[in-house]
């Protein structure tokens, strides 16, 4: 069909002047390509220049900024902000601005303004851009100012100097990481690449996998594992053989082991299992690379770039914590900052989702490997259930006001779910020697079968006791008010 048949058939439905008309009202509506629903308020901020002038040339003066890799750009645009409308110049080239940074309707504002010469920039949109960016990169600690306890340097608590150096081998020899990341990333882009390659080729012949409409990923859930008759007597017959004991008792007695006792001054959710698999973000390296059925789950891209610019910082946060220079807050906050991951937290975790990739290719790939995680699942639900049974007061809600009382109510439970494990692990093992020695054949697959977290042997109510007080026919005594209440019943 030629282009005047086109046009035939469109003027059979519409005028070409309607048309024409039409195609205008759309262009005046929608804006430029290069704009943004965020063009008319930053058009009207480049008009308040004059708030900012005054201070501009002054903040890189009175106060020492520093970067780190991903806010060098910005803040060297920002120090040179002054020079590009110093001196009285009304006119600045687009060669002298940094292009990179004008992001989404500042580039149309910075270079396509009304009135602009051949060749200029609109100089008050640019420093609004900048100042934008600098803004956003001071928030995400990119840029922070030196020796500032708030805006400061997360990565200022990591080692650094001789302790870095002396740490550095260690660290590298205990993980198997080299100082340079090129060769390990490239061979860890290569194994991600080969795995998807490998499973795509055996799905055909893997029933449990199946792919819906959006290309989403689907695991079928294992079968339940079939417990032999042998298992199932043992786990009756040493539930039997554990003492019945109090809560209390276990803890003074488990306390006797290990000593615990002596760290005392004063007495003062998500899912556990992965069922399915339609939520899993896969990641890949090459994005042109045809994975066949996974092209779609794998649509996530891992930018080794940004992991080997912070490669040094990496290797720096796994030193500290293995060394216990930070602590776990510290950390928290040297990744994230308002909900966000900060460049560092992003770096890791690129770098972590080549492992996620591979541990769920090899869950899609390998049944016994799905089994063994769903034998972890098995176990950490048995420990939820425990710790339910435990913290039965309140139905199990956390009711203290402040943070650090929830924290010790939180470390509390821990220390008892602990304590009732490391109780029924040694009871349990004495009921097996006690078997073995009755000549009772106990096999060693049976008892790594079984649970510690069972509890049906330990009360965890307390006692009430129903003996009449001896009170002669009298009340009990009434208690001083101006007593402290050192302990509150609700």
């Amino acid at each position: 069909m030629s282009l005047g048949q086109v046009w035939a058939e469109i003027e059979a439905v519409v005028p070409r002047s309607e048309l024409a008309e039409a195609l205008t009202a759309v262009v005046e509506l929608a804006g430029p390509p290069d704009s943004d629903a965020d063009e008319a308020w930053r058009a009207e901020l480049v008009k308040r220049f004059a708030t900012v002038r005054p201070f501009l040339p002054l903040l890189c003066e009175v106060i020492r900024f520093d970067a780190a890799p991903d806010g060098q750009r910005v803040l060297a645009a920002l120090r040179d902000l002054p020079r590009l409308w110093g001196g009285g110049r009304n006119k600045v080239a687009r060669s002298e601005i940094d292009e990179q940074l004008l992001i989404g309707s500042w580039r149309h504002l910075v270079l396509h303004a009304p009135e602009l010469e051949p060749g200029t920039v609109d100089w008050r949109a640019y420093t609004f851009c900048v100042l934008e960016q600098f803004h956003r990169c001071l928030r995400r600690r990119d840029i922070f100012a030196v020796n500032s306890s708030k805006w400061g340097d997360p990565r200022a608590k990591l080692l650094a100097g001789s302790a870095w150096i002396t740490a550095k081998p260690v660290v590298l020899s205990s993980l198997g990481l080299p100082p340079d990341p090129a060769q390990h990333l490239d061979e860890r882009a290569e194994a991600l690449d080969a795995t998807f390659r490998e499973v795509t080729a055996g799905l055909p012949d893997n029933t449990a996998v199946r792919f819906d409409e959006q290309g989403r990923l689907h695991l079928a859930a294992l079968p339940a594992e079939a417990e032999p008759p042998s298992l199932e007597n043992l786990r009756v017959l040493t539930s039997r053989m554990l003492p019945r004991v109090d809560l209390p008792e276990v803890l003074l007695e488990v306390f006797s082991w290990t000593g615990a006792a002596e760290a005392f001054t004063s007495i003062t959710g998500g899912e556990a299992r992965l069922a399915d698999l339609p939520d899993q973000k896969l990641w890949r390296v090459d994005t042109k690379a045809d994975y066949g059925p996974f092209s779609t789950a794998a649509r996530g891209r891992i930018d080794l770039d940004r992991v080997r610019r912070h490669w040094e910082d990496i290797l720096r946060v796994v030193a500290s914590i293995h060394t216990g220079a930070v602590r776990a807050h510290d950390v928290i906050r040297m990744l994230s900052r308002d909900g966000h991951p900060t460049p560092l937290g992003e770096a890791i975790a690129h770098y972590g989702r080549i492992e996620k990739t591979l541990h769920v290719q090899r869950m899609v790939d390998d049944t016994g490997y799905r089994r063994d995680i769903k034998a972890q699942a098995n176990l950490q639900e048995g420990r939820h259930a425990l710790a339910r049974r435990i913290f039965h007061g309140q139905r199990g809600e956390l009711r203290q006001r402040y943070y650090e009382g929830m924290e010790d109510q939180l470390g509390a439970l821990g220390l008892v779910l602990n304590a009732i494990v490391l109780f029924n692990t040694r009871y349990r093992d004495a009921a097996i020697a006690e078997l073995r020695a009755g000549g009772y054949e106990v096999r060693d697959e049976d008892a790594a079968r079984l649970s510690p977290f069972v509890r049906g042997h330990i009360n965890m109510l307390g006692r009430y006791s129903f003996l009449a007080p001896d009170l002669a026919g009298a009340l009990h005594p009434l208690r001083d008010p101006s007593e402290p209440d050192e302990e509150e019943i609700n």
